[in-house]
Order: structure tokens, then C-alpha cells, then sequence
């Protein structure tokens, strides 16, 4: 008797591009195939897998997938953590925001380069393809989807001139601006949280937490700094290292503490509540489901800045224990193909990590009608086009954590900015010693 795990609804959205995780529903599926080779696969829930999953043990009668989901912190820190991880999977997901860690602990994963990669690599975003490659070389995971980020706005809820400023804002100070004028007339919060504001903002910065040999520099990070002023701005405090925004002051708090995925963020898209949600790719699914009574009133439109969406996207790789690495790498070379990576695309946000899809009509001239068919698959490839490499360093997973963690409390009233700032940095140095 062999069992196969069938992933059919679940979503990861991160903080981060990696926020909130939603109960995965599983469905368990008997199967009398004797004989069969188990390849396990150890990921976080995620939507999109099933088919290529499917199709791949169609072409391998002898293999069966079996998925070992875990919630994303937690799926990270089992398998960097081998010594208290009850599994040993043949195949190992892991996103950008962890990338830094495998890259530090190598023996973790094959070297993926004694394969023929470089199809794959040749296909691929540059930055992404990176993020898997150790300084020596070593290449432990092969990008799948990417971040990519935009903005999703109400066109019914902003006035015409708020739209077109929306549109057309170049900078975080001028959609700040938009954000404090519709609060102002509608009394309620612009964006429902500024967790998110604050990590695009950061990750469009050449450096955020780590200096070039990926020591920590939170103290003297210019785009730590920058983009924790940029939100204090938004949230209507005072900022700590320099007014970012000094043609545009007086702004009132146009964000709320909501947590992406909640019950009370889903209400406010659902309702006349927000204005605008920053959304990864993948959170587009999230927001239809949580507002179905608003299509056709969403919008999607750049960020303003360049680039940000390098801080998620899922790599696979291949556990240095497995007995099954050349099955293995089958299911990550039919997982990477093109083909797939559209597909997921289709099915779940999951944006493709093969640049050589984004001429496709089906990425590039995609568009939905629950927001009123704006161009999002043009947003998005630029999104990730103009991309910057992201995440710096193996702590950057837990010192984002602290940084947001940090904000809400600014936005529950607990602390001011540059207490909020004081603790942060004391939780990440009790954390890391």
C-alpha cells in the first residue's frame, strides 16, 4: 500500500512576501501500487503542485510524490536543522528569504552542477538563479516562481485624481501622499498593514541587513534605515534618522495592524475599507478569494521605486541523504520546465522563475477580469525585471521578523519609533547570542 499526499488548496504569502499561512486542506489518497520508490518532497504549503506533480508520476509508474508540508518557519528550520527533523526528504523547497542560510551550510544539498543545468540556467532571472549558488560555486536549488510585487488598488473607492496619482506616483513620499489624502476623506486605513510596505521599500535598497561578506550592519544599513523612516512616515510618527519625506509633511496614519490572510483583512477588502493592498503575485488568488463582492473594482499598478520583489520565490534542491538523486533531479527538471512554471502560474500567482516565459501571452498579456483586466502580467515581469538580488545574509529571515514585529507594535501604540527601533535591535542581538 503506498499513499500519495495530494496538495489541493493552501497558500504561503511572505513576507513576505512570506505573511500569514492559511489551514492547508490535504486530501489523502490510497493507491495500490506495489513496488513503488517514494520521493519525498519537504515544502511549505503551496498552491500549484498538484498537476506537475501528477504528470510527472504518469511518465514514472514506479515513483510516487509524497508532499511533507510544514508551515513555512518551521519547514525551514527542520530541514536546516537535521539533528531534531523527523524527515529526510529526497527533494528540499526553500525560498529566498532562507537561501542565505543554505548557502552557508552547503553539505546540506547536492551540488546540483554535476547535472546539466544550463538550460536551466540560461532560462532563468539572473538574481534568482543566483540566490541558489554558494561563493564556491556550488549550486544547491534551481528557482521555480519568483516574488514579483504590485499594487492593487479599489478604482471605486479613490476619487479620479486619487487614481491617476496612484498611477502615476514615482516615489513612496508620493503614494504616502495619496495614502494620507483618502484617509483623510474616507477615515479609514490606506494600506491594511505597513509590514509589507516596509519590506518592498527595503528590498529595493542595495543593502539591507548584511554588509558584502554578509556580516550584520544593522546599525549602519542606509536602506535599513531608509526604508524604517519611509514606513514611520506612512504610519504618521516621527521618523529617526531623517524626515524622508520633508515636501509632504503632517501625514496622518494611513495604514492598519492587520495581519495578511486574517479574518479582519479579508473583511476590509471585502467591504469599503481599504483603498490598496501591496501584493506579491501570489496574493492575488488570496484577494479575490477573501473579496469576491469587489470584482471588477481592483486595479494593479506598479510600486512605486524599482524592482522589490527578490525577497521570495521557491528553489528546489536535493538532500545530500537521499538515496533517489537521480529521480530526484527528474522531478526538479520537470517541476522547472517552463511549461510547469506557466502553469502554476495560471492555476496559483506563483510567478515563473524562467524569464524566457515572460514573452509568452499567457504571462505576459495576462490579465484578469476581477481587476478589471489590468495589464498584471506586464506589472509583474517588470516587477521582477528591475529586481535587485535580495536577501543578503543567513539571519535575514529573523531579523525581517523583528523589523515587523517592531512596526506593529508602532502601530498598536506600544511604542514610539525610536523605541520601537531600540528594542528590535535588542531582540535580534538576545536572539542571535
Amino acid at each position: 500500500m503506498r499513499s500519495l499526499w495530494i496538495l489541493l488548496l493552501a497558500m504561503a504569502v511572505a513576507s513576505t512576501s512570506c505573511g500569514a499561512v492559511n489551514p492547508e486542506t490535504l486530501a489523502f489518497v490510497e493507491d495500490e501500487r506495489p513496488g513503488q520508490t517514494e520521493i519525498r518532497l519537504a515544502v511549505w504549503p503551496t498552491p500549484g503542485l498538484t498537476d506537475a506533480i501528477v504528470t510527472w508520476e504518469r511518465e514514472h509508474p514506479t515513483a510516487t510524490v509524497i508532499l511533507d508540508v510544514s508551515p513555512f518557519d518551521d519547514h525551514h528550520q527542520d530541514i536546516l536543522n537535521p539533528l531534531v527533523s523527523a524527515i529526510t526528504p529526497d527533494v528540499v523547497a526553500f525560498d529566498a528569504q532562507y537561501s542565505a542560510n543554505f548557502r552557508a551550510n552547503p553539505d546540506l544539498l547536492l551540488d546540483l552542477s554535476s547535472y546539466d543545468t544550463s538550460q536551466l540556467e540560461a532560462r532563468s532571472v539572473g538574481w534568482a538563479w543566483q540566490q541558489g549558488v554558494t561563493p564556491d560555486g556550488s549550486l544547491l536549488g534551481v528557482p521555480v516562481d519568483v516574488g514579483g510585487v504590485a499594487l492593487a488598488y479599489r478604482a471605486d473607492l479613490l476619487a479620479q485624481n486619487m487614481t491617476r496619482q496612484v498611477e502615476a506616483a514615482e516615489s513612496w513620499c508620493e503614494l504616502i501622499a495619496v495614502g494620507d489624502m483618502y484617509s483623510d476623506l474616507t477615515r479609514r486605513p490606506f494600506l491594511p498593514e505597513s509590514g509589507e510596505l516596509f519590506e518592498v521599500i527595503l528590498l529595493q535598497g542595495e543593502q539591507q541587513f548584511h554588509d558584502s561578506t554578509g556580516q550584520l550592519i544593522l546599525e549602519d544599513s542606509q536602506g535599513l534605515a531608509d526604508a524604517w523612516d519611509l514606513t514611520m512616515h506612512a504610519l504618521g510618527e516621527r521618523p529617526v534618522f531623517g524626515d524622508p519625506c520633508p515636501e509632504n509633511t503632517g501625514v496622518q496614519r494611513t495604514t492598519a495592524n492587520m495581519t495578511v490572510g486574517s479574518d479582519a483583512w479579508r473583511a476590509t477588502l471585502d467591504g469599503r475599507g481599504v483603498g490598496a493592498v501591496i501584493a506579491p503575485a501570489a496574493l492575488l488568488d488570496e484577494i479575490q478569494s477573501a473579496a469576491p463582492a469587489t470584482a471588477g473594482a481592483w486595479r494593479i499598478t506598479d510600486v512605486p521605486g524599482v524592482g522589490g520583489a527578490s525577497g521570495s520565490g521557491m528553489h528546489l534542491g536535493i538532500h545530500a541523504s537521499t538515496p533517489h538523486a537521480e529521480l530526484a533531479w527528474d522531478l526538479i527538471a520537470h517541476l522547472s520546465e517552463p511549461s510547469n512554471q506557466i502553469r502554476t502560474f495560471r492555476q496559483s500567482g506563483r510567478f515563473p522563475a524562467a524569464e524566457s516565459t515572460y514573452l509568452d501571452p499567457q504571462v505576459r498579456d495576462a490579465s484578469e477580469p476581477f481587476f478589471g483586466d489590468s495589464p498584471l502580467g506586464t506589472v509583474y515581469v517588470e516587477s521582477v525585471q528591475e529586481s535587485l538580488p535580495g536577501p543578503d545574509g543567513p539571519e535575514f529571515r529573523l531579523v525581517l521578523r523583528e523589523f515587523r514585529a517592531a512596526i506593529s507594535r508602532v502601530e498598536s501604540g506600544t511604542y514610539g519609533p525610536a523605541e520601537a527601533w531600540d528594542d528590535a535591535q535588542w531582540r535580534i542581538e538576545q536572539l542571535l547570542n
